[in-house]
């Protein structure tokens, strides 16, 4: 995990009201070996806000091993929240494919702290801070092996050969990490957070794609939740900003603005 701290904005840019009391902080939750060249351009979708930015990267063995690598990250970060509760009462998750994943883990022990025989309070305290969920391009459980293994090679024959080889370790390796996928995609679906969320998605995305995120939109929202929903024609996976940073940032600014986080004059 690394920790970014906002750019100063220029005065005239940022709201009366926005002071060191009222901080805030945007976790972005990386695809699968993303670029910090490529990070940063989000980090500046939040910078001018007046956020914080938190980053968190799963890589390919965290998720292969999650015991040993995945549930680790997501203790960190649950851990982090705890300890910045009171520095941080302003949260933003915008999690990215296997981002979704990532968050879904530490959603599993915040539910365990949240419902176990000893409940943690700074929990709960956390779960109130997190004000707003971004996804883009979210990948569930059964998008792993495809987009796993297209996140490795961009060669059509190797990217089949990896999905064939991580279907069946998925198969055979049920207790050691497919367990654990279906636990962090039961609690992502069953959240705990009832906060608003944004959902992006594409037409053009067979990764991430619509109808799979429109199961967890559906659900979301018989629980209450306010779901935004952004779907484009055409552009790929992790790639709607790339191919229409005009609409996303759009995007990014308005859902800050319902939840009234806008640090924009």
């Amino acid at each position: 995990m690394s920790l970014r701290y906002c750019n100063a904005l220029p005065q005239s840019s940022v709201e009366p009201n926005l002071t060191s009391t009222k901080r805030r902080l945007a976790i972005l939750m990386a695809w699968m070996l993303a670029k910090e060249t490529h990070i940063e351009k989000y980090r500046k979708l939040y910078f001018r806000h007046g956020f914080d930015v938190l980053t968190v990267k799963t890589s390919p063995f965290s998720l292969i091993f999650p015991t040993k690598g995945s549930q680790i990250i997501a203790k960190h970060l649950l851990d982090y929240l705890k300890s910045q509760m009171n520095s941080y009462p302003n949260v933003v998750v915008h999690g990215f494919s296997v981002g979704g994943y990532q968050f879904g883990e530490m959603l599993v022990q915040m539910n365990e702290q949240l419902n176990g025989t000893q409940i943690d309070a700074k929990c709960d305290v956390v779960r109130e801070n997190i004000k707003g969920m971004v996804f883009d391009s979210a990948v569930d459980f059964d998008g792993i092996p495809y987009g796993f293994s297209r996140a490795l090679t961009d060669n059509n024959f190797l990217a089949n050969t990896l999905q064939m080889s991580i279907q069946g370790y998925m198969n055979l390796f049920y207790y050691i990490a497919t367990k654990h996928y279906l636990k962090a995609s039961k609690a992502f679906f069953n959240t705990p957070l009832r906060c608003p969320a944004l959902l992006l998605v594409s037409h053009g995305d067979k990764v991430g794609d619509p109808e799979s995120n429109l199961k967890v939109a559906n659900k979301w929202r018989e629980m209450g939740i306010d779901v935004q929903w952004k779907c484009w024609d055409d552009s790929r996976h992790v790639s709607h900003m790339h191919k229409y940073p005009d609409d996303y940032s759009q995007q990014i600014d308005n859902f800050l603005r319902k939840i009234n986080l806008s640090g924009l004059s």
